[in-house]
């Protein structure tokens, strides 16, 4: 129950940072993820475009099929190799499965219309959005949505995708173009008072580092490690040991987030695993 609770206050203290009239935040199971995808993909007039290291979400691929078939409506969905079958994609004309030379594409993004993205940690599967602990934004705004619009046409075409853009409140990078481990590492040593955290994989020692440093100057950092991810590469024992107020997390589902609260100024969230392996892989990554 501790847990619970600490992911509660780490929600509240979330939602206040990153609200405002073109920013909203949501949290799978409580705010049906689900409901409110398929919903905006309903109002879509003119495009749909997805990025989503895991594809399975049957009743979002039905209503893309029949979107899809709206001349009018530009349907297209990106997937990692290792998430989606590639007989099934033949028969989905609208979905591109891609390997990236190598690298994997881990982002879980959606833009509607070129002016509404959704993007977060959630994966577009039925499990990702309804059972797992996933945090997900809905950002209106035109110079965001352009950087995601240029982002995935970039990996539907094969090239390279964008470092970023800025508007507002937000402040998006796109890995690997973008170092977003160093990002993590200038905000976490800017903190003053706290750093909350949940994380799904933490294997990164330089974020682990800097948190010790950051925390022994007087800054409280505490954290919940999603448990199945626990191994001797993880960085939950070191914290612990330093003394940090760290926990495993024993949710029914995973805790899937990669978020980082500091300060009740910032917010940190996206696709961007705290991993070596994310800083080569494509991803996305928010500060807000």
């Amino acid at each position: 129950m501790a847990a619970v609770r600490f992911i509660i206050l780490c929600i509240a203290l979330a939602t206040e940072i990153a609200m405002s009239s073109t920013v909203k935040v949501y949290f799978s199971p409580d705010d049906k993820l689900d409901r409110r995808i398929l919903q905006a993909v309903s109002e879509a007039r003119s495009s749909i475009h997805i990025a989503s290291f895991s594809y399975q979400f049957p009743e979002l691929d039905s209503l893309l099929r029949l979107r899809s078939r709206d001349r009018n409506c530009d349907v297209r969905v990106l997937v990692n190799s290792a998430g989606f079958s590639r007989t099934d994609a033949v028969s989905n004309r609208y979905i591109k499965v891609i390997g990236t030379g190598g690298r994997v594409l881990h982002a879980k993004f959606m833009v509607v219309d070129s002016r509404r993205v959704f993007v977060g940690s959630g994966n577009f599967t039925t499990e990702g959005l309804t059972r797992d602990a996933n945090d997900i934004l809905e950002i209106d705004d035109e110079v965001i949505a352009a950087a995601f619009e240029n982002e995935f046409k970039a990996l539907w075409s094969g090239r390279d995708g964008i470092e970023g853009a800025s508007s507002g409140l937000v402040e998006i990078r796109f890995s690997p173009q973008s170092d977003c481990e160093s990002a993590i590492i200038r905000e976490v040593e800017r903190a003053k008072r706290y750093i909350h955290f949940a994380a799904f994989a933490f294997t990164s020692d330089e974020i682990a580092n800097q948190l010790c440093r950051t925390g022994m100057h007087g800054v409280k950092v505490c954290g919940i490690f999603e448990k199945s991810q626990g191994s001797d590469y993880s960085e939950y024992e070191y914290l612990k040991r330093l003394g940090f107020n760290v926990r495993q997390d024993l949710y029914i589902g995973q805790i899937h987030h990669k978020f980082i609260v500091i300060d009740d100024d910032v917010v940190l969230t996206g696709s961007f695993n705290f991993t070596k392996k994310a800083k080569n892989n494509v991803e996305t990554f928010l500060v807000i």
